[in-house]
């Protein structure tokens, strides 16, 4: 059993029941995702339809939700792969830079919230920033994704991700 994020502190199961018991009301905002594993609030969001967002303890106990499978449905990178691209990423600085040494993204995307939900901010040195920019490149590799997110100030973060694969095959 591993960490459920980056920020958990527990990894002890729950075993209130809350969530399950949550997810079968039907007026509850909380849904369970077969297919990845996964306890999600879900709202209706009127610009982008239905938006869900991963849950990864008990709001009521505090107790770690199961495990997510949807590592499974994206392709693994090697740590070769890995070096190679975040060392194609040192010298991309600024969003010109990323287009000079990355060549133009498969994706350029501006990041909106739906009407009426708090902006996303990343806390940065102390600072809170708000993504408003997207670049994903897909064709730099065969099975991963490079993502740049632009904040207000103008600062990037990458992320190297694999690419979705699909539902894992189960062995015959």
């Amino acid at each position: 059993m591993g960490k459920r994020n980056y920020a958990s502190v527990t990894e002890v199961p729950c075993t209130c029941g809350y969530l399950e018991t949550a997810a079968r009301q039907p007026e509850h905002p909380i849904s369970f995702d077969e297919q990845f594993n996964e306890y999600q609030i879900e709202v209706d969001a009127p610009s982008q339809g239905k938006v869900q967002v991963v849950i990864y303890h008990c709001p009521f106990c505090g107790g770690a939700a199961p495990a997510s499978r949807r590592g499974d449905f994206f392709a693994p990178i090697s740590d070769k792969e890995a070096e190679r691209l975040w060392s194609l990423l040192q010298g991309v600085k600024t969003v010109d830079d990323a287009f000079r040494i990355l060549g133009v993204p498969d994706k350029d995307e501006a990041i909106q919230m739906p009407d009426g939900w708090p902006k996303p901010t990343i806390d940065r040195r102390g600072q809170k920033y708000e993504a408003t920019r997207a670049l994903t490149y897909s064709r730099l590799s065969e099975v991963a994704e490079i993502q740049l997110l632009i904040f207000a100030n103008d600062e990037l973060e990458a992320t190297v991700a694999g690419k979705y694969t699909g539902a894992p095959k189960t062995g015959a």
